[in-house]
């Protein structure tokens, strides 16, 4: 899946060119910066052995064996996103700088 992305960064810079940098050229996704929303452990797994960071969100069929599975492979467990938007998981984004108690 990662593949099928493409990301396009753009440069940054200050005034007068301080600490100025161009845009860097398009490319796939880098694994350390890339977050898997899912509820599957498998997928938690994946993730984890591809240095990706993941986030479950909690499945209604999950007995007390799959959440213990899942909490041992994911980054976090959530119950919902609510109040929660898509720059919050970007790495490093405010959810991985200060993440829920």
């Amino acid at each position: 899946a990662r593949r099928a992305f493409e990301v396009d960064p753009s440069g940054f810079g200050g005034s007068d060119g301080f600490g100025s940098k161009p845009a860097e050229q398009r490319r796939m996704p880098l694994p350390a910066r890339t977050v898997v929303l899912t509820s599957d452990h498998l997928a938690c797994v994946q993730a984890m052995e591809s240095g990706m960071r993941s986030v479950a969100l909690v499945h209604e069929d999950w007995d007390g064996d799959a959440y213990s599975r899942v909490d041992k492979a994911a980054d976090v467990i959530l119950d919902d996103l609510v109040g929660l938007s898509i720059h919050d998981f970007s790495t490093p984004g405010s959810f991985w700088l200060n993440p829920p108690p």
